[in-house]
């Protein structure tokens, strides 16, 4: 779903209203992620924001993805997910490689597509309407099969 996304978190760490940066654009994405086969060790949900590129190719925000997401709140067009994002920093090769995981919420609110424009269809002069079928009796329980 075509969404605006605004991250909630750095490093973990709730950011104020005024530290909060501007809405990223893309479609939310949440599917069934990582197995067994991860240091989880259970099927997980990830999320992620992708943005179309070229005829049928997608790439990725910039975002890092959340794994083990879940619907923190639905209010009106605002959907807010909480998940664990995962950095890494330093060097394999020089033996400072580090993974952290962090806490991380997306408020994600839905872009609507705009309205077609409202056009005014002239009704048809002479058109026959199909005749009603049986009416139903008002008391349910004559048409409940038991």
């Amino acid at each position: 779903m075509l969404c605006d996304l605004v991250l909630l978190r750095r490093n973990g760490l709730k950011l104020r209203r005024s530290e909060l940066s501007p809405a990223v654009r893309g479609e939310l994405a949440v599917y069934g992620g990582a197995g067994p086969q991860t240091s989880f060790r259970r099927e997980i949900l990830q999320a992620a924001l992708w943005a179309p590129s070229g005829a049928n190719n997608t790439t990725s925000q910039g975002l890092a993805p959340l794994f083990d997401v879940r619907v923190l709140a639905i209010t009106g067009q605002t959907l807010t997910l909480i998940g664990i994002e995962l950095e890494s920093t330093g060097s394999v090769s020089a033996g400072t490689h580090l993974t952290i995981e962090c806490v991380q919420i997306w408020r994600s609110i839905l872009v609507l597509p705009e309205p077609a424009a409202q056009q005014s269809i002239p009704p048809k002069v002479g058109v026959r309407l199909p005749a009603a079928g049986p009416r139903l009796p008002a008391q349910p329980t004559f048409w409940v099969h038991r």
